[in-house]
């Protein structure tokens, strides 16, 4: 085996691990006694888990890609069940932050995706709203101009501009982003080439946007696929 290959094989195990941490801090912070200190601890741990996993989650994507193995499980999902899902997922987190959630869908909408990674995009957006978000998050999705767009928004003091210009300054942007060392850089690597992935016949491609122009002031985050 290649060494490329051991890794893949190790992260696959890695994650197993790391998704049952997930699950028992999940219970201890249901449990813990209401002490500031301790539930401030305690989500710090939540997020860090959460972001190896999700990087882990990357790197095995990016592994498949480039060995010819990614394939997109397309169908038809309702979409206000994926958010809810996302929703009830980071509730003790969220809490735990002292962050109010709103999720913002019509619950008949129903679109033509991958969901594991979709929701993985939706899930590791919340996750990373959940840091700079001073207490509200808004998780909307709409069906625009044969597009669905899924939108996550916080109050926080939003993207950088200096990230905001090396994103959009050029076509070539999703491979300087890959090219970058930050964790930022991966995450939007990933969710620009899931995003490119999704494609109708007429030949239009999903597409990832970052801006700062939402209702609640701070960074939004817009993942658009093709009807």
């Amino acid at each position: 085996m290649e060494f490329s290959d051991v890794l893949a094989c190790s992260f696959h195990d890695i994650k197993n691990s790391l998704e049952l941490l997930a699950i028992t801090l999940d219970n201890l912070s249901e449990n813990i006694p209401a002490y500031p200190e301790k539930r401030e601890h305690l989500t710090c741990v939540q997020y860090e888990v959460s972001r190896i996993s999700n990087t882990l989650t990357y790197m095995l994507t990016v592994y498949k890609m480039e060995h010819k193995q990614f394939l997109l499980d397309l169908n038809y999902h309702s979409v206000y069940e994926l958010l809810e899902e996302a929703y009830y997922k980071y509730r003790l987190f969220t809490q735990n932050r002292g962050i109010s959630m709103e999720i913002s869908c019509p619950e008949d909408l129903a679109w033509c995706f991958d969901r594991n990674l979709v929701a993985f995009i939706v899930d590791e957006t919340i996750n990373n709203s959940c840091r700079y978000s001073q207490n509200r998050i808004l998780v909307s999705a709409i069906a625009d101009e044969d597009y669905l767009k899924i939108t996550i928004e916080d109050d926080g003091q939003g993207y950088p501009q200096e990230l905001l210009d090396h994103f959009y300054e050029n076509a070539s942007q999703v491979d300087k982003i890959r090219l970058g060392g930050s964790r930022t850089g991966l995450g939007m690597y990933f969710a620009q080439s899931v995003a490119e992935s999704h494609t109708n016949k007429q030949g239009g491609n999903g597409y990832m946007r970052l801006d700062n122009d939402g209702m609640l002031g701070g960074g939004r985050f817009t993942l658009a696929l093709p009807v």
